[in-house]
This record gives C-alpha cells, structure tokens and sequence, in this order.
C-alpha cells in the first residue's frame, strides 16, 4: 500500500502533535493540603469557641500573654510545624498565638496601660 504524499504530512503532524503532548510538562492543579501549623484565623477561633473555658482558666487579671498561649494550647492538637523553632527564638505555636491576638481587632483581650506585657478581659 503508497500513501500519498498529503496522507504522509498528515500522519507526521499527528505524530508530531501526540509525541509533542505526551513530552510537554503541564502544571497539574492539585488541592492544597491542610496546614501544617496553626494560622490565626484558626487560632482566634479556637479562643473564641473556648472563651468560657478560657475565663474560668484565666479568673485573675492581669494575666500575661504567654499565660494565654499555654491555655490554648490545652485545646489544641499541636501540628507538625507548630513546634518548629522560628527565627525569633520561639516556637511557632506560641509565635502565632501571640500575633493572633496581638493583631486581632475584635480580640476578647484587652491590653493595661502601664503593663505593655499585661492583658486582661474586655468588658
């Protein structure tokens, strides 16, 4: 069987084409896997669905920071980046509790004046 000459560059692009699909590295979506530590937005969450538990934890004022991290972290099943050591010397868990709060507008928290380390509950 001759194939003519239309039939042979028609067979060579298709050739072409499939080979040149097959070889082309394409970027597959895929989906994005949960987090490996905590994010704030997590984290603001978890406070304000344990506030009660939190106020009966922290019945005193002031109360320091880290004293909130250490509640928090009682609610809380630790990821495993959440005890990575970040450049500032702290673990990541207490670093994103802190900024969670510390940055939080609406946070349930509110600061002394006086005490820059000292936090109490808003009424």
């Amino acid at each position: 069987m001759d194939f003519t000459q239309e039939q042979l560059d028609y067979i060579t692009k298709l050739v072409e084409a499939k080979v040149k699909k097959a070889t082309t590295y394409t970027k597959k979506k895929t989906l994005c896997p949960r987090s490996e530590y905590h994010t704030f937005k997590e984290i603001r969450e978890i406070i304000l669905a344990n506030k009660e538990l939190l106020k009966i934890e922290l019945n005193y004022e002031p109360f320091k920071l880290q004293t909130i991290v250490h509640c928090v972290r009682k609610f809380v099943i630790l990821r495993s980046k959440d005890q990575d050591l970040i450049g500032n010397g702290m673990l990541r868990f207490d670093y994103q509790v802190s900024r969670a709060i510390t940055t939080w507008n609406a946070s349930p928290f509110g600061q002394i004046t006086g005490h820059p380390r000292h936090l109490c509950w808003k009424k």
